[in-house]
């Protein structure tokens, strides 16, 4: 996720901010963009893929489990999908349209349900190869959803574009203000996945301290907690994706904000709910979704989900905000509060963990206060800019 994220994150919401900021000749724009985008992240997903392809033993030794390696090897295929897949997002969402990032999203997750069953059953008798297949599957489903987007691509493409060329001067301009974007959104999106993985390294090693099952409660919060609190999360995700492009075409700072407190209102208003609900529903959701778990399991699963219920709300206003800030023009302040909130989650993760009574619960103490500081920091850097502008309050309110 580190490496798919450094190498594609940013792009669908750099591009969809940079298209629909223009004004004049949009879909000509739109296809420079989208062709300099491809040139320069094929290059990319190689290099990602190789190095996930051939240090997939190391990445596995350092975790503490070198079963894992085939899983690394046979999912490096997927970050090179995944970065042009990203670049035909970003075409579509700047150009407001919505549709192609949807229907290849749903395609991906049904090939990867589809065929994660068939050869994971047909594996089953080895568990590390059966795991592997798994991956294999997430692979498999990048590529089918880059061949739909491409697809769409081709039937929506305007006429004039197979007899535009871009010269070398033009690329390396359209190439900078890409890169100018795409740095500080790129971040944003490593933030949590960069999150994840120093949790990956540190809470199996620090509860291998003090308890045999340190594998398994990792398992549990990061394949069983993770999972459930982002399906609610990704509802919300829609809203965060549209926010960048609405905001951005917005003629001055006024009609931002107002733009913005809609997306934000409405994000408050979907997820609010959803929390509640996974709040008290988690042992049912448990036992539908995840049925072979022993009951030690099922009762660590229920309460850490229960605990962390809160990080629906809260994640679905950091991605709304973040898509608000972007919009903005504001590309470094998600970076600053998601920077400091991942700081203060690994202090706790290493001070939490280490006392046997909270255990596996310490990392969702420290997650929680991670997505809390950073929406606190978000909230006023987004209402930073009313109190800047506050004299033309009269204005801003008739707008």
């Amino acid at each position: 996720t580190l490496l798919l994220d450094f190498s594609s994150a940013g792009v669908p919401n750099a591009l969809s901010k940079i298209i629909s900021g223009q004004k004049y000749h949009k879909e000509y724009h739109a296809y420079n963009y989208l062709k300099t985008s491809i040139k320069v992240l094929s290059i990319l997903g190689i290099i990602f893929s190789s190095v996930m392809f051939l240090g997939g033993k190391f990445f596995a030794n350092f975790q503490g489990d070198d079963k894992a390696f085939l899983g690394y090897v046979f999912l490096s295929p997927a970050i090179f999908f995944v970065c042009i897949i990203s670049s035909f997002r970003g075409y579509f969402q700047g150009l407001l349209n919505m549709f192609p990032t949807a229907i290849s999203q749903v395609s991906e997750q049904i090939f990867k349900l589809f065929f994660g069953i068939i050869l994971t059953y047909l594996f089953r008798s080895n568990i590390k190869i059966a795991v592997g297949m798994a991956t294999l599957s997430i692979s498999i489903s990048e590529l089918i959803s880059l061949l739909i987007l491409f697809i769409i691509y081709k039937k929506k493409k305007i006429n004039y574009n197979s007899s535009v060329s871009i010269g070398r001067d033009e690329f390396k301009i359209i190439k900078s203000k890409l890169i100018k974007y795409l740095i500080p959104i790129s971040i944003i999106g490593l933030m949590i996945p960069l999150s994840h993985v120093i949790d990956s390294f540190l809470v199996v090693n620090l509860l291998k301290s003090y308890r045999e099952d340190a594998t398994s409660l990792f398992g549990i919060s990061s394949g069983i907690v993770h999972t459930i609190i982002g399906l609610p999360v990704s509802l919300c995700y829609s809203l965060s994706t549209i926010s960048v492009p609405l905001v951005s075409k917005c003629k001055n700072h006024y009609e931002k904000i107002k733009q913005g407190n809609k997306t934000l209102i409405i994000t408050l208003l979907f997820s609010t709910p959803m929390a509640i609900f996974v709040a008290i529903f988690a042992p049912n959701i448990i036992s539908l979704l995840f049925r072979r778990l022993t009951s030690t399991e099922f009762d660590i699963s229920v309460n850490l989900l229960r605990l962390t219920s809160v990080n629906v709300l809260l994640l679905s206003l950091l991605q709304t905000q973040n898509g608000i800030l972007v919009g903005q023009g504001k590309l470094y302040s998600p970076t600053i509060s998601l920077g400091v909130g991942v700081i203060i989650k690994t202090i706790l993760t290493i001070v939490l963990i280490k006392i046997p009574r909270f255990n596996i619960y310490g990392s969702g103490i420290a997650v929680i206060s991670c997505y809390f500081l950073s929406v606190l920091i978000n909230l006023i850097c987004i209402f930073g800019l009313r109190i800047k502008h506050g004299s033309k309050k009269a204005v801003a309110r008739r707008i």
